[in-house]
């Protein structure tokens, strides 16, 4: 049994780098062709929506959400490289990204456990 949960914690964490580290390399590209920070905002946003995904429990989908808020701080708000913000506008964005992302993390796993409950797709609807 508990083996079966390190492999669960271990697929997990991978994912969660994984996903993490290829919004990070797109958020570079975009920042890069010049495109505007919002849209890297929403890059994080969609990363933690698959991280909730593709990982089991809220837990993942959380972290997700905070760890996408630093990052975005750490790798594209100036001063680079820094936890410091300059801009105090950047404080709102990172509450509304924190919040949003929490929110879509908790709907897909809500919705991926649903999934699981009734996986042929059963509705508890009767049809006439």
């Amino acid at each position: 049994m508990q083996k079966i949960k390190n492999s669960i914690i271990m697929r997990s964490l991978f994912w969660f780098i994984l996903i993490n580290m290829c919004a990070t390399i797109i958020g570079y590209f975009f920042n890069y062709i010049d495109f505007p920070e919002t849209n890297i905002v929403i890059i994080y946003i969609l990363a933690v929506m698959l991280i909730a995904r593709f990982t089991d429990g809220y837990y993942w989908g959380i972290l997700a959400s905070i760890i996408s808020t630093f990052s975005f701080n750490y790798f594209f708000t100036v001063p680079y490289f820094t936890f410091s913000v300059n801009d105090p506008d950047y404080i709102i964005t990172f509450a509304i990204m924190t919040i949003t992302s929490v929110i879509t993390s908790a709907l897909t796993s809500k919705i991926r456990g649903e999934a699981v409950i009734y996986p042929r797709g059963d509705s508890l609807i009767q049809k006439n």
